[in-house]
């Protein structure tokens, strides 16, 4: 079947397509983009990023608002405290002979406040993070940007012998802005950041919106309950003709058997992908960086609790509410020691987020990072009550 499609505008107003799902996502646009090995996606030089909802801003945390100057300069006293820390454990942690945007590249993986911004070479990848906590009917967002093509369009002169400097000033004497320039850190020796192919670009609030107008391709796609995409993709069907060409079923039928016996790779897939790959079991600086948090908590937060706190409150469910009996007592005990976590540390503001969404935010975190099998309550519920 063909994907599935409508028009979208954006919050920003910009008319987009809207796929119907991340599959159809995956089906219709990502294999253009795709390459069959890490040295391949590295060398064609297509970034991704995912986002479970389009509206949120493509802004780096440290950005983000609520923003003034006390929590401007609160995130980054907190940030700069972590990185100190990790210089002073460097040699313990394996850490040695690093560049400062290596610490901060380290800081913007654990979560901390940066002016970076996570990609991946790989957009199998970012349909992970696209998916994961995307709640039904919001539209969630692959973003996908060249830097091969960046770089030609920094110095669009650079035929005609021009450095980068006189090309901004051509332009500038022109009346058009230069594209900024990009500082990009790669940061292998980091398992969790190697499994997940990550990099991370350093960009100003004023940079990112130059980036994103002129310079990142977006792909919307509606999100569907319990669906996260885990890999197993048919990267090569785009080749096969549809069932649409054909008078009829059987005739169709006919077709795919005598192409999977001769040319049997156009049936290849991807491997599986998911939480236990990409976040492989913590390393000693990943406990070094989760215990220093719980240690410090972060103060900007505060901050930013008080400005919401009348527009945000969030009760947390009754453990003998409907919902909880719901799911086998094993997972009661989980779910709600989550959800309390999420509600004291969650780094956004939930005043635009529903009690439910922020349940089954938790609820999918929680069967993934467990390792274990589900009864199907879980799914049930969830249908039910959506």
């Amino acid at each position: 079947m063909a994907p599935r499609r409508e028009p979208f505008k954006t919050k920003d107003g910009r008319s987009y397509t809207l796929w119907a799902d991340i599959n159809d996502t995956m089906s219709a646009v990502i294999p253009a983009y795709y390459s069959d090995s890490r040295e391949r996606r590295r060398e064609r030089g297509w970034m991704f990023r995912g986002q479970p909802n389009s509206d949120w801003d493509l802004i780096p945390s440290l950005y983000r608002p609520p923003l003034n100057d006390a929590i401007l300069k609160s995130r980054e006293d907190y940030t700069d405290t972590f990185i100190a820390a990790l210089q002073a454990k460097s040699t313990q942690l394996g850490l040695t002979r690093l560049a400062h945007s290596e610490y901060l590249a380290i800081a913007q993986h654990y979560g901390f406040y940066t002016p970076l911004l996570d990609f991946t070479w790989n957009a199998e990848v970012a349909a992970y993070f696209a998916t994961f906590g995307g709640q039904r009917e919001q539209a969630g967002i692959i973003y996908a940007f060249s830097l091969t093509d960046y770089q030609g369009m920094r110095n669009p002169f650079a035929a005609l012998g021009s450095t980068v400097e006189e090309s901004d000033n051509t332009l500038k004497q022109a009346g058009m802005e230069p594209l900024p320039d990009l500082e990009l850190v790669e940061l292998y020796s980091i398992p969790r950041v190697y499994e997940q192919e990550g990099l991370f670009i350093r960009v100003t609030p004023a940079k990112i919106d130059t980036l994103l107008h002129e310079c990142i391709d977006r792909f919307y796609f509606r999100q569907r309950t319990g669906m996260i995409y885990t890999g197993n993709f048919s990267h090569k069907a785009h080749a096969i003709p549809d069932r649409h060409l054909f008078d009829s079923d059987a005739t169709y039928e006919a077709f795919v058997n005598v192409l999977r016996k001769e040319q049997p790779h156009l049936f290849d897939r991807t491997g599986t992908i998911g939480t236990i790959i990409l976040f492989p079991p913590a390393d000693p600086l990943s406990k070094f960086a989760e215990n220093w948090k719980k240690e410090h908590p972060d103060p900007s937060r505060r901050t930013q609790v008080k400005s919401h706190k009348k527009s945000a409150q969030v009760a947390l469910p009754s453990e003998s509410g409907t919902l909880m009996n719901a799911f086998p007592t094993k997972w009661k005990g989980i779910i709600m020691a989550t959800v309390r976590e999420v509600l004291i540390n969650h780094s956004t503001c939930p005043r635009d987020a529903t009690w439910w969404s922020l349940f089954v935010t938790v609820l999918n975190w929680t069967i993934l990072k467990s390792n274990a099998g589900c009864c199907g309550n879980c799914s049930n519920a969830i249908s039910r009550a959506a």
